[in-house]
């Protein structure tokens, strides 16, 4: 069932970009969903592949409204901003195929009205090896099988 769902995916990214895009022009296509409930999307629109093995792309997380981790964010408050109102987060991502690492390089979090509550940029961003069995090493697997 695994295998068929992985299928899938890569055969929606790999089609041609002939869906509509949103208005903003972004193309999310469901990936993959962790354990906990987070949903990941993938902006098809920005998928790029880098020289040196890595794809660059955007990643929506969107966490199920009942989730431990869900209730875990909507309880944080970073510099005074409360994320009650948290819905999901955007973030841009370098993977390593062949290192099987990733590299954040910018993260942020939306609320309810789709309006940035925090906003994190990572320029200079460190790699950092992504955990087997992952939901990024399930999209890096995807990804990388071009």
């Amino acid at each position: 069932m695994k295998r068929l769902a992985v299928l899938l995916i890569l055969a929606l990214l790999l089609a041609p970009r002939s869906g509509k895009a949103d208005s903003s022009g972004e193309k999310w296509l469901p990936i993959v969903q962790s354990t906990t409930g987070t949903n990941y999307y993938i902006d098809a629109n920005t998928l790029y592949y880098r020289p040196g093995n890595t794809a660059l792309a955007w990643f929506k997380l969107i966490e199920d409204g009942d989730s431990e981790d869900s209730e875990r964010i909507r309880n944080l408050a970073v510099f005074g901003k409360s994320f009650r109102n948290y819905r999901y987060t955007k973030v841009l991502c370098e993977i390593g195929c062949s290192t099987g690492k990733l590299r954040t390089l910018t993260i942020s979090a939306y609320d309810k009205a789709g309006e940035v509550i925090h906003r994190d940029e990572t320029l200079t961003g460190q790699w950092t090896t992504i955990p087997s069995g992952s939901c990024f090493d399930t999209i890096r697997q995807i990804l990388c099988k071009r």
